[in-house]
């Protein structure tokens, strides 16, 4: 303390000047820190669970839609009808393959890749038993008890196999969508209350180094500046009394 109070000035006001800027420092390289992780972590979710999460609910739209272009065509019940709803369905067929296909580029761990796979198998095989149940000739699948049978028995169960595990990855890009959102409010507030808590401190030890340089300027000058001024030029003056 006494080697402190025995520094020069201009020593004490550097030091007081170094330590403020340097917490200035600490706090805006932990600002950019954050922002760059904020930064990866959005566009993660954007790249990654966001567009994912687009293809994988178009997938099971359009899935949908092919179970009900499905049961519409076998409740038609003429040949023209009968054409007009069973084209429908491979438009939306493929459309659902389409929408995995740009969800297998999304997804970037194992499991993801290996659950956009099954999903896949799943809707091929789902594809070919339709086409083999609802022939595209009316005559082969109109009104015949043996094609309503299999619709049950063969087509229906892979076809709830299929919407089941696209609605699988559905949910995991919602949970992961969710948990990365988590992260980044858990990164912001962190950096808050690291950034408050170090303004504060910079705060308090700017007032504190100005009370010490003060104190020690006043014991160095032996009063207040402007006092020793008026002294000083009293005694130049030849005035010594003053």
């Amino acid at each position: 303390m006494k080697r402190a109070r025995n520094l020069k000035v201009r020593t004490k006001l550097i030091g007081g000047f170094l330590i403020v800027a340097a917490i200035a420092a600490i706090i805006g390289v932990i600002g950019m820190r954050s922002m760059q992780q904020i930064n990866q972590l959005t566009q993660t979710l954007y790249e990654e669970e966001f567009i994912g999460l687009r293809h994988a609910s178009e997938a099971d739209r359009q899935l949908v839609a092919a179970g009900r272009a499905l049961r519409s065509t076998l409740l038609t019940s003429t040949a023209d009808d009968y054409r007009s709803e069973y084209f429908s369905i491979n438009n939306h067929f493929m459309s659902a393959r389409l929408a995995l296909e740009d969800l297998a580029k999304t997804a970037i761990s194992e499991q993801g890749q290996k659950r956009v796979r099954d999903a896949q198998d799943a809707l091929q095989a789902y594809m070919e038993v339709a086409r083999d149940v609802v022939n595209e000739d009316p005559s082969v699948s109109l009104g015949r008890m043996d094609t309503i049978e299999r619709v049950f028995t063969e087509m229906r169960p892979m076809g709830e196999e299929a919407e089941s595990l696209i609605k699988r990855i559905l949910y995991d890009q919602q949970d992961n969508a969710k948990a990365a959102t988590q992260a980044i409010q858990a990164i912001f507030q962190q950096t808050l209350i690291f950034m408050v808590a170090l303004t504060a401190i910079g705060v308090l030890i700017a007032i504190a180094l100005g009370l010490l340089i003060t104190r020690g300027l006043t014991r160095q000058l032996g009063g207040e500046p402007n006092e020793v001024a008026r002294i000083a030029g009293s005694i130049a003056k030849g005035n010594p009394n003053n």
